[in-house]
């Protein structure tokens, strides 16, 4: 793993705002948030390399930048999810403060980002097998403007949304029946409702930024029912 510094910004802002974690965010959002060089870093990894540990007690969000990534329990072979640039992971230590749930494991690419040539090291292109990640703090919430918080805790309230809508489907295909949860089907159907309208939402007004405590007790609910379908696809075999 080497930690990447040195980058510019402004070369860094357009190929960044084509990620799907960006989607919402205005160009001087992303730039307040790279600005910040101790609750966030750029890294680049190997193929092969575990870019998180399950049971590690580290608490940042990481955003994958290029490259791809399998999400791997201990004592088992079969990934629960791969990754795509844009998409994240470490939410749950980010959030929870527990430790990591699960390893997660780089595959590299190529997937011809230009990333690769912009964040080089010494004027040479990082390889292109390399997975580059983008690392957040736990403490950078604390410190983001409220209205950037927002943007960001409705996207991973939808995307997590669209994640769990994947493990009942993948679930009932190998089961025939949807996972038995802590909620039933029809709760289950109106939170998945209501994380897709919030990853829908538009950007706040800076003089309503929204409720950033209602996100995150959400998001917290929306960690549990991961962890529960989990359980179910490990059961399941994956």
């Amino acid at each position: 793993m080497k930690t990447i510094t040195g980058w510019d910004v402004e070369r860094l802002l357009p190929p960044l705002g084509t990620l799907a974690f960006f989607d919402k965010w205005q160009q001087e959002e992303i730039r307040a948030l790279l600005a910040d060089r101790v609750r966030v870093g750029i890294r680049s990894h190997p193929m092969g390399d575990f870019l998180i540990h399950e049971q590690d007690l580290g608490t940042a969000l990481f955003l994958l930048l290029a490259g791809r990534a399998s999400v791997v329990k201990n004592g088992s072979s079969i990934p629960l999810a791969h990754l795509e640039p844009g998409q994240f992971f470490g939410e749950v230590a980010f959030f929870t403060n527990r430790p990591r749930s699960s390893n997660v494991i780089a595959h590299g690419g190529p997937d011809h980002s230009p990333l690769r040539s912009l964040l080089g090291l010494d004027g040479e292109p990082i390889n292109q097998h390399a997975v580059l990640v983008l690392r957040m703090d736990r403490e950078l919430l604390d410190h983001l403007d409220p209205v950037i918080g927002v943007v960001m805790l409705n996207h991973i309230i939808g995307a997590l949304g669209q994640r769990l809508a994947a493990m009942a489907h993948r679930i009932l295909e190998q089961t025939g029946e949807l996972p038995l949860l802590s909620i039933d089907d029809r709760q289950l159907a109106e939170v998945l409702q209501e994380t897709a309208c919030r990853g829908a939402a538009p950007h706040p007004s800076p003089d309503q930024p929204g409720n950033a405590s209602q996100q995150r007790r959400m998001i917290d609910r929306l960690i549990q029912l991961q962890d529960e379908m989990t359980v179910c696809l490990l059961d399941g075999g994956g």
